[in-house]
């Protein structure tokens, strides 16, 4: 059951395509409020990752999706090589759970076999009755913080990255392709002198709040368009220059969520709730 049979949807591609072929210079760049995640809201944790090898096969107890490198085994030779990660996604929609539930869709740089993550992404959580969607960011060890005023509603596609740029300071935007609006994060929230770069990562999370919080049924997500810069290389996932990992989510009563294989030409998976 590790391998699962690939699937499109046609209709949903098309879509994505005639969006993503949009220029971005047409988008508008908006200012967002950028406030501390509040105890009241659950966020991503970089640190719960937790991998049963590397195996190039790999089960988590809290990601699924695809990670890059030119080493997934923690040595220092991949330390710096990573310089970016992009993706695109489109914000699902939950399907009621009787309990509170969550879920994270992120692109990042690190977090696989390192202490640190740099990361943007959405969350989708069914809270009560109903589903709760923001924009978040984390430069982990340091907190998360929501980007408060960035629109992120059901059914919109959304695409973000996080670009090196230099000493120390990351570039982290995110575009809303439906709303055709964008945002740039500060550079005073991005700044780190203690980061790996030794990985990147398009991944559906199940957020850490004291313990792994029960993941929301997301239905599928599906990534496109995802791409990495490492050893100064720009490619997909599944780029000769570089090793990838496939991680299925995986708790003790069996597979949580899985990844299908990649599709298209390797720039595209989709992540299967189960």
């Amino acid at each position: 059951m590790r391998k699962q049979t690939a699937y499109i949807l046609a209709s949903l591609f098309v879509s994505v395509s005639a969006l993503s072929a949009e220029g971005e210079s047409t988008m508008q760049e908006i200012q967002c409020e950028i406030k501390p995640i509040s105890r009241s809201k659950i966020h991503p944790k970089g640190v719960a990752f937790a991998t049963t090898s590397p195996t190039m096969d790999s089960v988590s107890s809290n990601w699924s999706g695809y990670v890059a490198g030119t080493s997934l085994d923690g040595s220092a030779s991949a330390n710096n090589t990573v310089t970016y990660a992009a993706g695109e996604w489109v914000i699902p929609t939950l399907l009621p759970t009787s309990e509170g539930t969550y879920s994270a869709i992120w692109v990042g740089i690190d977090g696989y076999m390192s202490g640190t993550v740099e990361q943007i992404g959405t969350s989708h959580n069914w809270i009560n009755g109903a589903q709760q969607n923001y924009a978040w960011f984390e430069m982990y060890p340091n907190g998360a913080y929501e980007i408060n005023g960035f629109p992120v509603n059901n059914g919109d596609i959304i695409s973000a990255r996080v670009a090196y740029k230099d000493n120390g300071v990351f570039k982290l935007v995110m575009f809303n392709h439906t709303k055709g609006v964008s945002t740039t994060i500060p550079s005073t929230y991005t700044t780190s002198s203690t980061v790996a770069r030794s990985c990147a990562e398009w991944i559906v999370e199940a957020p850490y709040s004291g313990s792994i919080l029960p993941l929301a049924d997301f239905q599928t997500v599906t990534f496109n368009y995802c791409s990495a810069i490492i050893n100064g290389v720009h490619g997909v996932i599944n780029n000769g220059a570089w090793v990838n990992d496939q991680i299925t989510m995986q708790g003790s009563s069996g597979v949580i969520a899985q990844p299908t294989n990649l599709l298209k030409k390797g720039d595209c998976f989709q992540v299967a709730w189960k």
